[in-house]
């Protein structure tokens, strides 16, 4: 949420990764990982159906 409310997600970006991570105060890798992560779990949840089923 913190990335989505700097605006990284807008085009162009209106922060950086290391902006967003100085803001979370962690490192530009822990939040680069954190995103991906978020990412991942948001497209399993919302995309991706049992993958068994064929279709």
């Amino acid at each position: 949420m913190t990335a989505y409310h700097a605006g990284y997600f807008e085009v162009p970006r209106a922060t950086t990764l290391a902006d967003v991570a100085d803001d979370l105060d962690i490192s530009r890798n822990a939040a680069s990982a954190r995103l991906r992560r978020g990412h991942r779990n948001l497209l399993a949840s919302t995309l991706v159906h049992d993958e068994g089923s064929g279709s």
